[in-house]
């Protein structure tokens, strides 16, 4: 473990960050343009701003699906522009449809392995090349358990006495994100070996799918368990000024569909929707306990009925410091980012149509995504959007970092 490493996961050495990376496919895109601006503020706080990583400032990066990639990238001590190479090598390859996804998967899953390969090689969980906590989130279908792996040697199953199961620290990185972002229907599910056959115990293999189906497509609310449940072995302190999170979104829009043409769908689509509609609530949901716990200073919206929670908690005091940032793929933001004069036209529909997919790789809907993100993370209104240096907090302040302004 290196010198990073054991500082960020050290209890001792002073409050804690966390990064959490909501999953959605190529609107990952979406994310890196949030953390592009991200980057760009926090550097200012340093003397050589070039050298800045944001693995260096986060204490642990929590990611599903695509989040799980850039956690990977920026766990090792990735730049947000190099992550963002990899996004423009692999989107193209991973989402190039082969099939409909009724008697196989959409994508092929072979081409996002060889890319993942090539880019995290045969790196492990216990990699030294990883400068700060890394979780990731994934489901094993045939026993019905989301599985949440982290770096940390003092996590439950970081070794194995009895060798009856393989060592958490030696499942490599890039079938871990492999398995995260399996999602149904669009990549097969992939098998993964738990134990060898050996004296007294049985050959084990699981098959797993995105974290998502697991509830985790916002790793939010479970970083902040492992953070701070005793039994995950991480044992950071809670409290506003002693846990500070930033959640990540890959773009948000109401969910809105016709009635007869949902009465029309076949019953596979129609489970499509559902399995999208669940993964948006289950979003939601954590996004509302995590403002429930917390006194965000950039109240993200829930819905019309609590609007913000601006003001509301359900504990005394702030469990932590919490703030949301997304991106809005409705109709009249896109058309402001993407210069479309009217958001009744048909390119406009057609174009906040295809930034809502999980795998849309023409070129210029890329562009578009990135652009959505960047865009989002540009502040107009001081206190009210866009990200600030004054989201993040002083009293979180790494002690290599220092205000120059």
């Amino acid at each position: 473990m290196n010198e990073w490493l054991k500082w960020h996961l050290d209890a001792r050495t002073g409050p804690k960050r966390i990064l959490a990376l909501d999953g959605g496919g190529v609107r990952g895109l979406i994310t890196l343009g949030m953390l592009q601006r991200m980057e760009d503020v926090l550097k200012q706080r340093l003397p050589d701003p070039e050298a800045f990583r944001l693995g260096q400032y986060f204490d642990l990066v929590a990611g599903t699906s695509t989040g799980s990639i850039i956690a990977a990238g920026l766990a090792l001590g990735w730049k947000v522009s190099e992550i963002k190479e990899l996004y423009d090598k692999v989107c193209p390859v991973a989402f190039k449809i082969k099939a409909k996804g009724i008697w196989s998967a959409v994508y092929d899953h072979t081409k996002v392995e060889d890319v993942l390969k090539k880019a995290l090689g045969n790196e492990q969980l216990q990699s030294d090349k990883l400068i700060t906590g890394l979780m990731i989130c994934a489901k094993r279908m045939d026993t019905g358990s989301p599985w949440v792996l982290t770096n940390n040697p003092r996590s439950k199953y970081w070794d194995s006495p009895d060798k009856t199961y393989k060592h958490n620290k030696e499942y490599e990185l890039w079938m871990l994100v492999r398995a995260s972002t399996a999602a149904p229907l669009y990549f097969e599910p992939i098998e993964v070996k738990i134990a060898e056959k050996g004296e007294g115990y049985v050959e084990q293999t699981g098959l797993f799918v995105d974290g998502g189906v697991g509830g985790f497509n916002n790793p939010s609310q479970q970083a902040l368990l492992v953070a701070t449940l005793p039994s995950y072995g991480f044992g950071w302190s809670s409290g506003r000024d002693n846990l500070f999170m930033i959640s990540l979104g890959t773009g948000w829009w109401r969910m809105r569909k016709d009635l007869d043409t949902l009465n029309g769908m076949w019953n596979w689509q129609k489970a499509i929707e559902a399995l999208a509609a669940m993964i948006q609530d289950s979003v939601l949901h954590n996004i509302t306990t995590m403002q429930a716990l917390s006194s965000p200073r950039k109240p993200f919206r829930i819905n019309g009925e609590i609007e913000g929670m601006r003001g509301e908690r359900i504990v005394p005091e702030p469990v932590l410091s919490f703030q949301r940032y997304d991106a809005s793929v409705e109709a009249d933001n896109v058309c402001r980012v993407c210069n479309i004069a009217d958001p009744s036209s048909k390119k406009a529909k057609a174009t906040v149509e295809a930034l809502r997919q999980i795998g849309d790789i023409d070129p210029k809907n890329l562009a578009n995504l990135y652009a959505l993100g960047y865009d989002a993370g540009k502040c107009r209104t001081p206190g009210v959007d866009g990200i600030e240096s004054e989201d993040f907090p002083a009293v979180f302040d790494p002690p290599f970092m220092q205000r120059t302004g």
